[in-house]
């Protein structure tokens, strides 16, 4: 293993060229293009950068924001590192939303510009004074740029404020743009460096869209700070095909994902009998005292369950929500380090994190260094709102002081999460304030907590726990929407499967898990669901959709 050199940087440009500098001809970024995998240096990336960050000064405003609305790519990215270093003021915007959505977000940003592919480019309608720039134009414009730059014009040459905003992410269904400075990303780096053992000898898996702040922070330019390779995926529906041809060490997840993933280990143990192996694996695994010596225990006895995923992805970030414990723990017994963490666009993507080596399944760890977690306005069951402060809290909304007004108080972030810290000094989130569901007595039930408890049900393939009213009509309750796992159920019963009998070996499930909740917490009816719920581009349930299904 190389030896990692901690260091923090003032802002993105100086950390590009410093891991240039060390890194060379080492592979920076990988993508599959014309059916071929390809490479570029971290040297070649670094001097492209400083060309097209030339170029595009030259074109745009000062600190003008430009919308990014492109599929993930080597061209993407370094239209994205081009502006972070001096050329402008990115905003990632989803691939995946259609122009006219596009559009309103460059009118409410505030942008210059949009960089976009060309196809993208003929959809959008027209914008008065915003100028569309096409990621065919940038090979012409690093030429130029390199002109530039040899000329002694180099954008490089003119220093950047590390206070300034460097990039702005949208959040809450696009509504509120998030500023965070180079000293609130650069923080979040170095405390990534810090509290993880990832280093330049790592290949990373960009799996989630880059309008996702931990992707964008913690998937992109964390790896490369540290000189590690980044290969950029294909998409979601290729996963497991990225995964067993890159090869990679590490990934940024979602809990979605990460079930899957666990779930797809899981069926091919049960498809080939393999129960007994994982059972011996685990237990010689746990018998080792050194925990390196454990994981290269597993590797070797699942090598051929690991190679299904590559044979070599040892270490997960589980970031957008919380992950079933009993799936972290799983994932562990196929050699798989699943570190909870706690992400927050505002806090330049990323509040908390499981250190490696003392993680505790369910918590999403400690505070980043010279960072700050409290719990605000404590209830009666122990939660409280979630509150940050440190040099990774942005300086704001943009063009909305109302709402930073009212996040930023007293020099603390209120997130609206609700959580707790244990007694071990670590972070528990359980949900979002606004998705709490006020029962009778006035508590507040997560239906985010519940959902975990049911999802691991045989018989349950997804569920959403919604608030409706109770009997009386006085007061809400909890509300399960369930989508039964009808094959497993098949499987199970065989010519005895029928609808009466699904649903009452679902009410029976609902049945136990209420019997070790609080009676406020407990779900008061059940409903089974034909499909499957909308999901977010990270694979979170749209629960703004769940109201009229």
């Amino acid at each position: 293993m190389a030896k990692k050199e901690l260091r923090a940087f003032s802002d993105l440009r100086e950390m590009l060229r410093a891991v240039a500098r060390r890194g060379g001809t080492k592979t920076a970024l990988r993508e599959k293009r014309d059916g071929i995998y390809q490479d570029i240096s971290f040297g070649l990336l670094c001097e492209e950068t400083e060309a097209l960050c030339t170029a595009l000064r030259a074109l745009l405003p000062p600190d003008a924001r430009v919308v990014i609305w492109a599929k993930k790519s080597v061209a993407c990215v370094r239209a994205h590192l081009a502006l972070l270093t001096g050329a402008g003021v990115p905003v990632p915007a989803d691939a995946a939303l259609d122009a006219a959505r596009v559009a309103a977000i460059t009118t409410r940003m505030g942008a210059t510009a949009v960089l976009c592919d060309a196809a993208r480019a003929a959809q959008l309608p027209t914008l008065e004074g915003v100028r569309v720039l096409t990621l065919e134009e940038l090979s012409a414009c690093i030429d130029s740029g390199r002109e530039r730059v040899t000329a002694g014009e180099s954008a490089w040459a003119q220093p950047l404020d590390a206070h300034a905003t460097a990039a702005v992410f949208l959040t809450m269904g696009s509504a509120k743009g998030v500023m965070l400075s180079h000293a609130n990303i650069c923080h979040t780096l170095f405390g990534i460096a810090r509290m993880t053992a990832i280093d330049r000898d790592d290949v990373f898996l960009s799996v989630l869209p880059l309008s996702h702040a931990y992707e964008y922070i913690c998937g992109m330019l964390s790896p490369l700070s540290l000189g590690a390779t980044v290969v950029l995926g294909e998409g979601l529906p290729h996963l497991l095909r990225d995964l067993r041809r890159t090869a990679p060490t590490c990934m940024v997840s979602v809990p979605y994902l990460a079930e899957a993933i666990y779930e797809r280990l899981c069926r091919d143990i049960a498809d080939h009998g393999a129960e007994k192996r994982l059972r011996r694996t685990t237990a010689v695994a746990q018998a080792v005292r050194l925990p390196a010596l454990g994981r290269i225990v597993r590797e070797r006895m699942l090598a051929r369950e690991r190679a299904l995923l590559g044979g070599k992805l040892s270490r997960m970030l589980i970031l957008g929500g919380n992950i079933d414990p009993s799936v972290q723990e799983g994932l562990s017994e196929f050699g798989i380090l699943a570190l909870q963490g706690y992400a927050v666009t505002e806090c330049a993507a990323l509040a908390a994190l499981c250190a490696d080596g003392c993680q505790k399944s369910g918590t999403a760890g400690r505070a980043l260094p010279d960072c700050m977690l409290d719990i605000y306005n404590v209830q009666p069951d122990g939660y409280g709102e979630i509150r940050c402060k440190g040099p990774n809290v942005m300086s704001g909304y943009l063009g909305d002081e109302a709402r930073t007004a009212e996040a930023l108080r007293d020099g603390w972030f209120y997130t609206g999460d609700f959580g707790y810290i244990d007694a071990d000094g670590l972070l528990h989130v359980i949900g979002r304030k606004q998705n709490g569901i006020r029962v009778a007595g006035g508590r507040v039930v997560s239906p985010e907590e519940l959902e975990i408890l049911l999802a691991r049900g045989t018989l349950v393939r997804e569920v959403a726990v919604v608030a409706a009213p109770d009997a009386k009509g006085k007061d809400y309750q909890p509300v399960a929407q369930i989508l039964p796992d009808r094959s497993a159920f098949d499987a199970m019963m065989g010519a005895e499967a029928t609808d009466e009998l699904l649903e009452h070996a679902i009410g029976e499930w609902v049945d136990e898990v209420n019997a070790a909740l609080p009676a406020h917490k407990r779900i008061g009816a059940v409903a089974l669901v034909e499909k499957p719920f909308a999901r977010d581009a990270a694979g979170r349930i749209l629960r703004t959709a769940l109201t009229t299904e």
